[in-house]
């Protein structure tokens, strides 16, 4: 739960790993942001079939490189780490949990969640890959749960922050009130208990909307 960017993307050749990596961290260091230069060959663990989907046929390893950072102390890591032989968005914790995944091909999905870093925090990641985009991806998608990527509306980007907060607190105090409850004893009960939830998380929402009314 909370505000989070997905991405997957390309660039237009994997010898632009070391030049935008490079650039993120003198970004990074003027900012100053905190970083971690990736340089991983990844074999221990990881699921074979991820290995052969990633690398091809024959491969032992994937070996991935760039660089993650933070923009704000209260935000996700952000991932721009790519496999070195293709140059596609990729990040370590997707390999190792691959075989997990619906589809192999939803590997090269990230996220970085935003919430409890502020409407700040998500426009500067925001236009900092979109500037990132424009100097070295061959194609980029992104899927923004603030709209704001596809808008660039301020106003509409703390209109969301300030949404997706009321609907955390909302969820926090039912679990507080669940905690006052009895012990589930079936499964029924338990439907029963998510129900309740559900409806309380949804009267609060409804009880805020009267009162700005």
């Amino acid at each position: 739960m909370g505000l989070t960017l997905h991405y997957r993307g390309q660039l237009t050749a994997p010898e632009q790993i070391d030049m935008i990596t490079n650039e993120v961290v003198d970004i990074c260091q003027s900012m100053p942001w905190t970083y971690q230069l990736v340089d991983l060959k990844m074999s221990a663990g990881i699921d074979p079939e991820v290995v052969a989907f990633l690398a091809g046929s024959g491969a032992t390893d994937v070996y991935l490189k760039g660089v993650s950072f933070q923009v704000h102390p209260e935000a996700e890591s952000f991932f721009l780490t790519f496999d070195a032989q293709q140059g596609r968005l990729l990040s370590p914790a997707s390999v190792i949990t691959g075989s997990a995944y619906p589809e192999l091909d939803d590997m090269f999905w990230l996220h970085n969640k935003t919430e409890f870093a502020g409407p700040d925090a998500h426009a500067i990641t925001c236009r900092l890959l979109r500037y990132l985009s424009g100097r070295y991806f061959s194609h980029l998608d992104v899927l923004d749960e603030s709209n704001y990527w596809e808008s660039e509306d301020v106003a509409q980007l703390r209109e969301a922050f300030e949404r997706s907060g009321q609907l955390i607190t909302s969820f926090t105090t039912a679990l507080k009130k669940m905690d006052q409850l009895p012990p589930l004893t079936n499964v029924d009960e338990l439907a029963e208990r998510i129900e309740l939830l559900f409806r309380r998380i949804i009267e609060s929402q409804e009880g805020k909307h009267s009162e700005e009314e």
